[in-house]
This record gives structure tokens, sequence and C-alpha cells, in this order.
């Protein structure tokens, strides 16, 4: 085989691993939304001495405005009147920051990791075991999407509005009504903060409508303000400025609650404080006379105002995984720079890609919508200036050295550090169940296994450039010190 038959078949060879990799990416990406083994339960900080719970009252109204942000809240005239007549709080929902699964960790008390409920988007084939809503009479009315609530086995099926008028409609009849339990769910701010974003009007405009409903169910409850009631308003996530959530900034996962209606004094006299979702788990079994479900991690109000224990619920890489994350990076760029010891064939593209990515389209998080899209398009066009970088100094760099020095010194640190984002995330236990999902991890994984299929592609093109330009004569292999060896005369006939 002559050296441009070898230049050829090696630009097949990186064009097959472009394949490759995309097919990986696209099944990493599927793997996110399947439901993983349940785990153990968080550690959350309890006091030494027991602390009471809740009165029991005869209705619980609990009202979930989804996609609420906590700052769009801190601006609704009914949302305030209720947290200063009770108590204001901010809740972590867990993560990930994702409708159904917040739902389940209330309905529930398990985290997203105990259940293993962590970004399923359809509804559950049966209620979960121990769910509030099934083991009482209760009733839900949704603006949209009743498969959520009918996931949690409400003994009177939910009921979705077919107009606005009819769901408030709805919404108003049932929490005047006896049930012990109302659950009724706002999707219209959600609905604008994924078309245009938390930042536009049409969230806001949503966000101020939800605050009227919500008036006008305070209104329509006949034991608001009399001790028979006691409410429950909060959101399941916020969104980013741009729109999206999912992932674990404070923006979408930490929320805005108030609880109000017969309250105990010393509760009262905190009105402000941090929570997790589990614990409003705790309250609303408290609030019932129900006991938690088997197995909730959440603790007494009072209790969990004292120990707020912030973000200890979110997941974590273990040691073991740290260890192999940075190993799988030293030896990577390790094996890069002795494959070409030239300064400038350091990989000089890779940060510029990536900055460039996180310059024109935002921080990698599952929040953002580009992590997604199996194709990447949208990461690929926000590396260009990084991939241009890796074009010059490929083409510069083939003049002068082999195909595999160059391949080695530009492609193996970007491979390296997917694999080891991978590590960090799970990505390599997704074929065994288990959805790879992790705070950073993920996101950076997917970015990152998106940029080494740019950086193969790119590197194929430049190849076959060469191997197809008239009297080009490809370098000779490398010697030991990553340089060509000496060539001799040029043979005409070559």
């Amino acid at each position: 085989m002559s050296r441009r038959q070898a230049l050829v078949a090696a630009c097949v060879v990186l064009l097959a691993g472009a394949t490759a990799t995309l097919r990986l990416r696209r099944q990493f990406i599927a793997a996110f939304f399947g439901d993983a083994p349940p785990g153990a339960a968080p550690s959350l900080p309890r006091p030494g001495a027991p602390s009471d719970p809740v009165a029991t009252v005869g209705r619980m109204r609990v009202v979930l405005l989804d996609g609420l942000a906590a700052g769009v809240a801190r601006g609704l005239p009914t949302f305030n009147a209720l947290c200063a007549e009770g108590l204001d709080l901010v809740v972590d929902v867990g993560f990930p920051s994702v409708s159904l699964p917040a739902q389940h960790v209330l309905w529930t008390g398990l985290l997203q990791q105990q259940s293993g409920v962590l970004y399923r988007r359809e509804g559950l084939p049966a209620p979960p075991s121990g769910s509030l809503p099934a083991r009482l009479p209760s009733r839900a009315v949704a603006e949209s999407h009743a498969e959520i609530s009918a996931s949690f086995g409400f003994s009177e099926p939910p009921v979705a509005g077919a107009s606005a008028e009819i769901f408030v409609a709805h919404a108003q009849e049932a929490v005047a009504g006896d049930r012990p339990l109302v659950f009724v769910h706002v999707l219209r701010i959600d609905d604008a903060g994924h078309r245009r974003g938390a930042a536009s009007p049409e969230y806001r405009e949503a966000a101020v409508w939800a605050d009227g409903l919500l008036a006008g169910l305070l209104a329509s409850d006949r034991g608001h303000g009399k001790g028979g009631t006691r409410w429950l308003v909060l959101s399941d996530h916020g969104h980013l400025e741009r729109g999206g959530h999912g992932g674990e900034e404070d923006e979408v996962r930490l929320v805005r609650a108030c609880v109000a209606g017969d309250l105990p004094f010393a509760l009262l006299a905190r009105r402000e404080g941090r929570v997790h979702l589990v614990d409003l788990h705790r309250l609303l079994a408290d609030s019932l006379g129900l006991e938690a479900a088997p197995g909730a991690a959440g603790r007494p109000l009072g209790a969990a105002l004292s120990f707020p224990a912030p973000d200890v619920t979110l997941p974590r890489p273990g040691g073991l995984r740290w260890l192999l994350a940075i190993a799988i990076a030293l030896i990577g760029c390790a094996i890069a720079l002795k494959s070409d010891r030239q300064r400038s064939a350091l990989p000089w593209w890779l940060p510029i890609a990536y900055v460039s990515v996180v310059l024109s389209r935002g921080w990698p998080s599952l929040s953002h919508s580009m992590i997604y899209p199996p194709q990447g398009r949208a990461m690929t066009t926000g590396a260009l200036p990084g991939l241009v970088v890796l074009a010059v100094a490929a083409a510069w760099a083939l003049r002068r050295r082999p195909l595999r020095a160059v391949v080695g010194s530009q492609l193996l640190p970007a491979l390296a550090f997917a694999a080891a984002a991978l590590v960090l995330c799970g990505g390599f236990e997704a074929p065994f169940g288990r959805p790879p999902l992790m705070p950073i991890w993920t996101a950076q994984a997917s970015l990152l296994l998106q940029l080494c299929t740019s950086a193969m592609l790119v590197l194929s093109l430049v190849a076959l450039s060469f191997a197809l330009r008239p009297g080009f004569d490809p370098p000779g292999t490398a010697g030991a010190s990553g340089t060509p060896a000496a060539a001799g005369p040029r043979d005409p006939d070559r």
C-alpha cells in the first residue's frame, strides 16, 4: 500500500470513528430517559430532640405553578400576600429538575435517586407505592398534561381543562369541595418558558394570569382564614432566562413555596427558610393525618427549617470515579504529547472550541436544549472557531509529520476528556440500566462527544484533501522523537 493509499485508508477510519462516536452519543442521550434501580436515601440532618409535626387539618389545597422561577414569583401580589400570611420558603426540588419526577418526590417523599424516577416524561403505568393521593379522597385538576397527575392515584381522575375558562371553573369547584386533598396543576407558565424563556414578556404574562387564578381559588375556599384549610403553593422547577430546565442550576432547582393556614406560632415566627421537596411531602402527610410514605426522607417542617442542608441531595461522583476519570485524562494527554512533541502540535483547538460554545450558546447543562439533539448541530456551529483552528493546524502539520502523529496530538486529548466525563456521569453504566445523570458531568460528556465527532470529520477532510492533491508526497514514518525520518532523494518514478 502506498503512502497516499494509507492516507485515504486513514480518512476512512476517521470517518468510521466519527460515525461510531455519533452513534455512541445518541445512545448516551437516549439513556437519560429510563428509570433507574432504587437507590439509598440521602442523609438529611435532623435535630437531636424530636420536632413536633404540624397539626392535622380538614382540607389540604396544593397549587403547583409549573415552571415558575423564584425571581418572577416574588413579583406576584397574591403569591406574596399568601407568603406573608404563612411561611415563605425556598425549596430544593432535587435533580434532575423535571416535572413528573418532582411530583413523584412531592407525593411519595422519595428523592429521584431513591425511587429511580429520574427523567421520566411519560406517565407512570400505576400509582407508586405510598403515594399520598391514593390513600384518601382526593381530586386533581390540570390545565393540560393530565397524565402527570393521573400517575399518582387521585381517587377522582384528573380533569384537564379544554379551555382556560373550563379549567378555572373546575379548579374553583374542586377547591370549594369537601375532599381532604385537592391538587391544581397550572402549566401555562412552563409552556411559555419553553417557547420564549423566563426573561420574555409571555412568561411574565402567564405568571400574572396564574397569580390571578390563585386569587380566585383562595376566594373559592370557604375554610380559608378560618382554620379549616391549609394551602401549599409552589413550583416544581424554574426556567433559565433563555428557557429550559432539568439541570442543577439554582435558578431552575430552587423554587419558591408558600404554606399558609393553621400553622404553629413557632413556625410562623420564622417566616422564611429553605427546605427540600421531600420535607414538603412530610408536611402534606402530617397535614392530612397520614404516615409518610415508607422510606421517605422528609423531616418535620420545624426540623427542616433548622437544618436546611443546602445541596445535600445533589448526586455527586464517588472517589473511585474521580480517580479513574483523572487517570484516563492524564494517560490520554501523555500519549498525545508523546506522539508529537512539537509545541505547535498541541490541541489548541479544543479549549477554543469549548470556550466558543460556552460564549455563543451558554454553559452546558441538562437545562440547555443544545445537549439533547442527536445531531448536535448547535454545539458544532458554536465550536466552529475551534474547528477552523483544528483544520489549519492539521493542514500545517501534515506537511511535516505523518497523519498518526497529527491525529494523536489533536484528537487523543478530546477523546480522553470525553471518556473521563462519561466515567464521572456513569455513562459506561447506561447499558446496565442506570441512566447517566449527574450534575455538570452529563452535559459535559454530551458536548465533548460532539466535539470528538466534529474533530474526526475535520481531520478526515483535511487528510483527504492532501491525499487527492496532485504531487503531494506524504511524510514518512515518524521516529522515536515524533519527527519524520530524514528523506532520501526523491524517486522520480514514485
